[in-house]
């Protein structure tokens, strides 16, 4: 775990400097800026709405709040507008290098695991852009690791056979969550 507390300081040494810098800025998080500018200017939650008041439906509410809630809390400026997304990038590597852990119950594995995440390329430039895009691996990443967590407490077999029960299990298209349901087959609905 001390190896994966220094990868998590150098990502953030690395990345918080440049977060700030307009050269890296992409087109789209101009949207949910004003988008979460006109939130706290208006006070008005339910609706993300351009700067002249045109409704924006086609995004989430979620990157908007978050936006919002930085810029509220902490200020207003490009490197907060992207802050939740430097921090959802380190979370989503510690929750890679947690489930590797508990899956494989070998530190210097999820020790890997962890820093090939922190290091991944795409997941530097979506964790420096104020858009819904690393909410969305994040949140993801988070599923898959309750998804997995729930599996594993569940089993009493061997790493290996777990692995494989949850392999067939999403290949088999069980719902997450549907193992306390012994014997009922697909989840209802599928």
């Amino acid at each position: 775990m001390r190896w994966l507390l220094a990868l998590s300081v150098l990502y953030i040494v690395v990345y918080l400097p440049a977060i700030g810098e307009l050269a890296i800025y992409a087109g789209d998080e101009r949207s949910y800026t004003n988008g979460a500018l006109v939130m706290l200017r208006t006070g008005e939650w339910a609706t993300a709405a351009t700067a002249d008041g045109v409704p924006r439906f086609n995004k989430p509410l979620l990157a908007y709040w978050v936006i919002a809630g930085t810029f509220g809390s902490v200020g207003i400026g490009p490197t907060m507008s992207r802050l939740p997304s430097l921090l959802t990038g380190l979370m989503t590597a510690w929750l890679v290098w947690a489930v590797a852990r508990r899956l494989l119950s070998d530190d210097d594995v999820a020790l890997v695991a962890g820093a090939v995440t922190l290091t991944n390329v795409e997941l530097g430039v979506l964790a420096r852009r104020a858009t819904p895009d690393m909410l969305l691996v994040g949140f993801v990443t988070l599923s898959l690791a309750g998804f997995l967590s729930d599996e594993i407490a569940d089993v009493t077999c061997t790493r290996s056979v777990t692995l494989i029960r949850v392999v067939q299990r999403v290949r088999h298209g069980r719902a997450v969550g549907d193992s306390f349901r012994k014997g009922s087959g697909r989840a209802a609905g599928w």
